[in-house]
């Protein structure tokens, strides 16, 4: 008889989406048991040292030994090498460490190779934790009508964030508890706004089934990984009442957040190949809007610009405009801006990392790659889209041009890296000229 324990990664996702919950554990083991997640181990400083004099020692050792000594301890040779293909990154899941593998104190990476670091340091996810992971694995099977998605997009933004913290002071209140208002606070305006939240989704669904992607771990400082530990902790009791039907905590968490705006379908695909469809048969296009609404202003109020028609020269789409202020006019764009930042979203990643490169940002680890968003988009005096988008800034930032930093560069300055891709996303979708701001 199967248990939570043994349960398929498939059969746990639709226990939920039924309304029962599924503690995080039993996701985490599921999916060590489907073998399909290839894991990273990061690391830097003595913990790189050490693993490079381990490795070392490995590689002296005839490869027809079984069992490899090193610093007073005996590692089986199958063990050794899948510590070194996590931590190089290298071969197929089979071959890297399991989550299990990782973090346990009992296993050989820490209760052997950095045994004597355990007490400072925890294995932990670095940007992608198993609640994320949970929570998008769940959205892509919900129904895209489930009233629960709405919540289910707020919290997997508050998760992204806490993954993204690396200081204890980020989270960290005056009495040295673990604060979910100060999480939300790093999260943002992100919450009020009409984000879509797909490619998030994505791209961790895509890394914990081993399709595309990996998951990265790195030796955090103790204090630190307690700390999210007991934030996730608390958002896990939220997702809880979220699925289980009782969204007391959610309400009262999320009380001044306008959730209800936030975008995010079950595949990216769908809106992209609809974006695709409008352009080449507009015959079948609904009937243009005569407003574009834009994103909430500081006070609150949704505000609304005027737009006129204008006939294509050469084609039977009439396409929206937005009227000018000044002498330079907006060409018009098949692509309506309400779609744009579901377009652009489901692309970044991919298109960022294709575009880094010597002598700019290097794409080592996909961590910064993934960490780019797009958040908004307003309308300039002229007509044009200005699209807003936000990235890791610790510690990419330092790059910029303005951090007033000894590594800022302009070559490797972050932000035209990605104004550059998302102005390439947008020409493919027929957006001849926007405008990027890093928010």
């Amino acid at each position: 008889m199967a248990t939570l324990y043994t349960e398929s990664l498939s059969n746990l996702v639709s226990a939920m989406e039924s309304g029962n919950w599924v503690r995080a554990k039993h996701i985490r083991r599921a999916i060590d048991n489907a073998g399909l997640a290839k894991n990273v181990l990061e690391l830097d400083g003595e913990y790189k040292k050490r693993y490079n004099a381990f490795k070392k020692a490995v590689e002296k050792t005839d490869k027809n030994e079984k069992k490899i000594e090193f610093g007073g301890d005996t590692f089986k040779r199958e063990t050794a090498e899948k510590i070194i293909n996590t931590v190089e990154g290298q071969g197929e899941a089979e071959s890297r460490l399991t989550y299990r593998q990782l973090s346990e104190s009992s296993n050989a990476l820490m209760g052997k190779l950095f045994a004597d670091l355990k007490g400072i340091v925890e294995a932990g996810h670095k940007d992608l934790s198993i609640l994320k992971g949970q929570i998008s694995l769940l959205l892509k099977e919900m129904d895209i009508k489930d009233p629960r998605r709405p919540a289910l997009r707020a919290l997997l933004l508050v998760v992204q964030e806490l993954d993204a913290v690396t200081k204890p002071s980020q989270i960290q209140n005056a009495k040295g508890k673990a604060d979910l208002d100060m999480l939300l606070t790093l999260t943002g305006d992100i919450l009020n706004s009409s984000y879509d939240v797909s490619s998030d989704a994505k791209i961790a669904v895509e890394a914990f089934k081993g399709i595309k992607g990996e998951v990265s771990f790195e030796l955090e400082n103790r204090t630190l990984n307690q700390l999210k530990g007991r934030l996730a902790a608390r958002l896990g009791g939220i997702l809880k009442g979220v699925i289980t039907g009782n969204p007391k905590s959610f309400d009262k968490v999320f009380k001044k957040f306008d959730v209800t705006r936030l975008k995010g379908s079950p595949h990216v695909e769908d809106i992209i190949g609809k974006q695709i469809r409008d352009t080449l048969d507009p015959a079948i296009k609904t009937k243009p809007r005569k407003k574009v609404v834009k994103p909430k202003s500081a006070s609150g109020q949704t505000r609304a610009v005027k737009t006129r028609k204008k006939r294509a020269k050469s084609s039977r789409l009439a396409a929206i405009v937005v009227t000018p202020r000044k002498k330079e006019k907006a060409k018009s764009s098949a692509v309506s801006l309400t779609n744009l930042l579901g377009i652009i979203n489901g692309r970044l990643p991919d298109k960022v990392a294709k575009n880094m490169g010597a002598p700019g940002l290097e794409n080592r680890s996909g961590r910064f790659a993934g960490s780019v968003r797009a958040v908004d988009v307003n309308i300039t005096p002229q007509g044009f889209p200005s699209v807003g988008f936000t990235y890791r800034k610790d510690p990419y930032q330092v790059f910029e041009t303005t951090s007033g930093t000894r590594f800022s560069s302009a070559e490797r300055d972050p932000r035209t890296l990605i104004g550059r891709s998302i102005r390439e996303i947008a020409l493919e979708s027929g957006i001849t000229k926007l405008f990027t701001r890093r928010v």
